[in-house]
């Protein structure tokens, strides 16, 4: 019996020559690419979840053209599954066999096949660096190169949440703002889905990055960075692909969601279009964030039919065909994937095991009859909540679109009842603007009951009542849109010194002090001396935004401020600078 190949030694002490375990396990194991996959990469790892590479016993992996392949196995970082690595791709439209000794869905005998798209690409380089991130100038003495976006609240209710509000933009950046609106935090970044979610256990901020002067980043990449904004993780898609703006979610198992899209040629002649036109596959995948390795992996073109889209054009001109355009991935409370499909105006239940879909809700497909108000078109974040609802953004238009189905978006909840086969509308949440959003947006469900919209295209955020009644009404002003919104606990614990800056002018000292990051400091202990070497503590002055402003009537040449929390205690310091 042939074992696994594999040319060095890597994690396992099973990785030799060959690898042996009992033929005809019982347990089932789902793989990746699936039996059923048509469009997997020519440089895909093959994933097996649900046992330790301990047990996998024989496995061989032929391309119908390229022949015989070597591979290296990399357990997941849960010991519940591996990932085989091919020391070489396959070929372009190849059939590959794989063969086992397991019980796989789709398998006959443990043996199945996957087909691998039909343009064959090469591994990712370097992408082109994009144009200078953008912003708005805003007058801060102590950091003048900061020019974040504001955050204007036009109406704050009593049932509205004290919780930070962070928003991405993908031209100005990453903010952090207070319930009344203060700045907290910037980076100027090309950045979507700018949020906190937890990470072995801690909280974490994550963000989409893509390239620009100065980022230090050769490709779009998955950002994670701890309370301090320190990066401690950078993700990419595996198998070859290049990382999509569109998700970013972390799940308990240590894993994470993320999307990604490749053009291949198809038939479309069926939509109008030309025998060998050019369209998009949209593609899920789950990453081990400790490992890097995919275990999960989705392809729209081997579940979805391009007849089954919207788009009635492309966006530019040369572009592929947009059929599906993923938007969001998350875990459904049944153990399967949700995945939504702007251009298909569909959202789907994915089995997990098998990939095919169990339910389709809207679109040309759909398994679903609508009560009145429910139905919605072109939508973004498509998210399960509790007792049998989903939330989503219903754009209610699009760029590929000939014209908006309806005369303004809108944040919808729905009742799925699945034995009847019937969605109905729960609550939609208006926009007093009244506005129509042809990208982007999201809604989430809050702790409290209520739910927080972010508008997408429209620069607006919201808050509204479990009715749907505005309780938190804000513009940002610097941007134009904001890929999603978030309204979240966070204790930011900047490391590097405040800043300060000093003039003296008409008999008066004048200090502004900031701390970029930081949500702790209430009072600014001052220092001040004739020399740095003999400082003595002039007063303390409360903290009153983003940046602080304080006069003192003394004619001393040198400052420095300590920053002070509730108890007093001293959790930040600046350095000690000249009065200009």
């Amino acid at each position: 019996m042939t074992g696994i190949r594999t040319s060095r030694f890597i994690l396992l002490p099973i990785l030799v020559v060959a690898m042996w375990a009992p033929a005809g396990l019982a347990s089932a194991t789902t793989v990746s690419p699936s039996a059923i996959s048509a469009n997997a990469s020519i440089w895909s790892e093959i994933s097996f979840r649900g046992l330790p590479a301990s047990e996998a016993g024989s496995i061989e992996v032929t391309g119908s053209i390229s022949g015989d392949h070597d591979f290296t196995a990399r357990r997941h970082s849960d010991d519940r599954g591996f990932s085989l690595i091919m020391e070489l791709p396959f070929d372009p439209a190849e059939q590959v066999n794989i063969s086992t000794d397991l019980e796989i869905p789709g398998a006959v005998d443990g043996d199945y096949t996957f087909i691998t798209e039909n343009i064959g690409f090469p591994r990712p380089k370097n992408q082109r660096r994009e144009e200078v991130v953008k912003g708005e100038r805003q007058p801060f003495r102590s950091r003048p190169a900061l020019r974040p976006f504001s955050l204007q609240v036009r109406a704050r209710e009593d049932e509205a949440g004290d919780d930070p509000v962070f928003v991405g933009s993908k031209t100005y950046g990453g903010a952090i703002f207070s319930a009344a609106g203060r700045l907290i935090w910037f980076k100027p970044m090309r950045a979507t889905d700018f949020r906190t979610q937890s990470y072995h256990g801690k909280p974490v901020l994550t963000w989409i990055q893509a390239p620009s002067p100065g980022a230090g980043l050769e490709r779009t990449s998955y950002i994670i960075a701890d309370r301090s904004y320190r990066v401690i993780k950078r993700i990419v898609p595996g198998n070859g692909y290049r990382a999509d703006t569109h998700e970013f979610r972390l799940t308990p198992r240590g894993t994470a969601y993320i999307t990604s899209y490749r053009t291949v040629q198809r038939d479309l002649r069926p939509i109008g279009l030309t025998e060998d036109g050019r369209v998009t596959d949209s593609i899920a995948q789950e990453i081990d964030l400790d490992t890097g390795r995919v275990i999960w992996e989705w392809h729209s073109l081997d579940q979805v039919p391009v007849t089954d889209s919207y788009t009635a054009r492309v966006r530019r001109e040369g572009s592929p065909f947009d059929y599906f355009h993923i938007n969001s991935v998350i875990d459904t409370p049944d153990g399967n994937v949700m995945v939504s499909g702007r251009s298909t105006s569909a959202i789907y239940e994915i089995k997990r095991r098998s990939g095919r879909p169990i339910w389709t809700l809207g679109g040309k497909s759909s398994d679903f009859a609508f009560g009145p108000g429910a139905a919605f078109s072109w939508q973004h974040d498509a998210e399960p909540l509790n007792g049998n609802r989903i939330s989503l953004f219903d754009n209610a238009d699009a760029f590929v679109s000939t014209g908006p189905s309806a005369e303004q978006s809108r944040g919808l909840v729905l009742n799925i009842d699945e034995p009847n086969m019937v969605a109905t509308l729960v609550t939609e949440f208006l926009n007093p603007d009244r506005v129509l959003s042809p990208s982007q947006a999201n809604v989430q469900a809050l702790p409290s009951g209520n739910f927080f919209i972010g508008w997408g295209q429209s620069p607006l955020i919201s808050e509204h009542s479990p009715e749907g009644g505005l309780v938190f009404d804000a513009r940002l002003r610097g941007t134009n849109s904001a890929y999603r919104a978030y309204r979240q606990p966070w204790v930011g614990r900047p490391r590097g010194p405040v800043a300060i800056t000093a003039d003296r002018a008409r008999g008066f000292t004048s200090v502004w002090v900031s701390w970029n990051g930081d949500t702790s400091v209430r009072r600014w202990r001052i220092l001040t001396g004739p020399n740095r070497r003999h400082l003595e503590a002039f007063g303390t002055r409360p903290r009153t935004g983003f940046e602080t402003q304080i006069r003192l009537p003394n004619q001393d040449p040198y400052v420095k401020v300590l920053g002070l929390d509730a108890s007093g205690r001293v959790i930040g310091s600046s350095r000690t600078v000249v009065v200009r």
